[in-house]
């Protein structure tokens, strides 16, 4: 077995610890909101508190990356992920989880960080796209499995055992990083000296192509913030859905995610990366409008019907911009990842969060969300063509 060969699932592990930190205990917001005696907006929050904290955790770990090694912060991740784990099995007040989830975020975005720059280092500019369109995948395959799976410990346990779960699998994955992740890095990989200096991402930043890609992955997270924000309250205390439900309708939306994920990698890499966001540009179009015009029906399938929607499209644009946003980059991969994942991740949470705080209706202000894609798309193709620039990386 090859190097790549053996790598693949060892990565596709690894990333699965960043989506396990957010979906698992989704179903057990409600007890966790009464166990705790908090509105339910303060549980909600912890989805926003892990995902920001897991974006600004980016610029740290990925020069840490590119002096360190890959290994050693995906174990630096795992080691912080377990002790938000832990933290937040003893808790007993609201500040406490907060901290304990924002740990937990910094840690997940450390390994997250690791397995994108390793996809970089041993794949290359071309391979990348296709390998990260199977790692978005395999995330989907969390929120398909999480909830199910926590909705149905929560059938014998409380709360808590969500976060035990977590807690068990990362050590689980440490212990295969330690006994298999044994590859040698490409000749090429040099790593360098640690330079934590903001000035170190600018030559990144001012990449063109990075910062079209970057974007379109932030307004492409901020949808699936959105909805990992609002479909808890939305389905199980607007429309009384119970947990098993609710994760029921994710699971479906997750499958949909998964299938989009693993498919469209084919389809770009025939039609190309400009007709590709062209079809983003439709799904989110459609998604975008039948959600308005369905805003007021209280119905389960009314709300998850333009997600499934939405969620063909997301498979298309994160599949070209998760790999042409760090095509440019070979030694500095490290930092276009944490780059990217701070755009993607921490960008995403305050679009999401900033359209939540203006539009005061909760299923039209995803409409919204919905359709900033699109806007952007068709805005950087004609920026594109007016001043020829160069919006795709194509490798040599």
């Amino acid at each position: 077995m090859s190097s790549k060969q053996s790598l693949l699932p060892i990565l596709l592990a690894m990333i699965v610890i960043s989506p396990l930190g957010m979906d698992i205990f989704l179903p057990a917001m409600p007890e966790m909101s009464r166990s705790l005696t908090v509105p339910f907006e303060y549980i909600q929050a912890c989805i926003g508190i892990y995902l920001f904290s897991s974006g600004i955790g980016q610029i740290f770990f990925g020069p840490l990356a590119d002096s360190h090694g890959r290994i050693t912060v995906a174990k630096t991740g795992i080691y912080l992920f377990i002790l938000g784990a832990i933290l937040s099995i003893s808790i007993s007040n609201i500040y406490t989880l907060w901290l304990a989830r924002a740990i937990q975020g910094v840690g997940a975005c450390a390994v997250s960080v690791a397995v994108m720059s390793m996809t970089r280092d041993y794949y290359g500019p071309k391979g990348a796209g296709r390998i990260i369109s199977y790692i978005i995948g395999v995330i989907y395959v969390v929120p398909a499995i999480a909830p199910l799976l926590g909705g149905a410990l929560l059938s014998y346990f409380d709360w808590r055992i969500c976060f035990i779960f977590m807690m068990l699998y990362a050590v689980i994955v440490f212990i295969l990083i330690k006994l298999n992740l044994n590859v040698s890095p490409p000749n090429h990989l040099k790593f360098t000296k640690y330079n934590f200096s903001l000035n170190a991402y600018k030559p990144i930043l001012m990449n063109q192509s990075f910062r079209f890609h970057a974007s379109l992955c932030a307004l492409s997270m901020a949808i699936v913030i959105h909805y990992l924000n609002l479909s808890p309250e939305r389905l199980m205390e607007d429309l009384s859905a119970t947990p098993n439900q609710f994760a029921i309708w994710f699971g479906i939306n997750a499958i949909v995610s998964i299938i989009s994920s693993f498919t469209a990698p084919s389809i770009i890499e025939r039609v190309g990366n400009k007709k590709s966001l062209i079809i983003a540009i439709a799904f989110s179009l459609i998604s975008s409008s039948i959600m308005l015009v369905l805003s007021n029906i209280s119905s389960s399938i009314a709300f998850m019907a333009p997600m499934f929607i939405a969620s063909v499209g997301l498979g298309f644009s994160f599949g070209v911009s998760g790999g042409q946003a760090l095509a440019p980059f070979d030694k500095d991969a490290g930092k276009a990842s944490a780059l990217l994942g701070l755009i993607q991740m921490s960008g995403g949470a305050l679009v999401a969060s900033a359209i939540q705080a203006i539009v005061i209706n909760n299923v039209i202000a995803i409409a919204v969300t919905m359709l900033l894609p699109s806007i952007w798309i068709v805005s950087g193709l004609i920026r594109s063509s007016k001043t020829k620039s160069k919006l795709f990386y194509h490798a040599s």
